[in-house]
């Protein structure tokens, strides 16, 4: 089952600049199926958007919440080229 994204605008539309968690945080949020709560997980998980970027199907399948299909559609979008 996939998390519910929370709206990434209403972070985007906050008063006081974002901070540096919020950016990295914002980034994870934006591959299909990760929400804010799965999003900590893999940042606190990996250390880095860099590491999340740089995995493999299977180490991201090592977050809980994670299975088959999502590690399969995050690491399509982040290694396939764009046409």
């Amino acid at each position: 089952r996939l998390e519910k994204p929370d709206k990434i605008l209403s972070k985007l539309k906050k008063r006081k600049p974002l901070s540096l968690k919020d950016h990295q945080e914002l980034i994870i949020e934006s591959l299909p199926g990760i929400g804010p709560n799965l999003s900590k997980a893999l940042l606190k998980q990996f250390g880095s958007v860099k590491e999340i970027m740089n995995s493999n199907k299977e180490k991201l399948r090592e977050t809980d919440k994670i299975g088959p299909k999502k590690s399969e559609r995050i690491y399509e979008i982040i290694n396939k080229k764009y046409d």
